[in-house]
């Protein structure tokens, strides 16, 4: 979020100044405070989705059944394995949007009176 909407480090005081148009500002703050509560779940899912394929696959019972010490350490692996490739592909994500960017954020961020 920071990429597509960074904010100056501004006192309280000034803006509180310069707080119209308020339409916007608490669009802004509003998608700011409420984008992490749905798209956490999303990524989680989407991380944990994979351990519990290769669960349903190759568990004797299933989804409903006890894992083997094998199988738990393979699914354990395997959601590790997820995690690292999340986070360097969003890592590899977050600096190509930097690059794509980099223009406007240097003027937006340049000139504290744009946020």
């Amino acid at each position: 979020m920071g990429i597509r909407s960074p904010y100056h480090p501004l006192p309280l005081d000034e803006r509180w100044e310069h707080r119209r148009p308020l339409k916007r500002m608490f669009v802004r703050w509003g998608a700011l405070a409420v984008t992490p509560y749905g798209l956490v779940p999303v990524l989680s899912a989407v991380a944990l989705a994979p351990a519990l394929v290769l669960w349903q696959q190759f568990a004797g019972q299933g989804l409903t059944g006890r894992l083997t010490t094998a199988e738990f350490a393979r699914g354990v692996l395997l959601a590790c394995a997820v995690g690292v490739a999340g986070a360097l592909g969003g890592h590899h994500v977050g600096v190509g949007m930097i690059r794509r960017r980099r223009d406007k954020l240097v003027a937006y961020l340049s000139d504290p009176m744009l946020g």
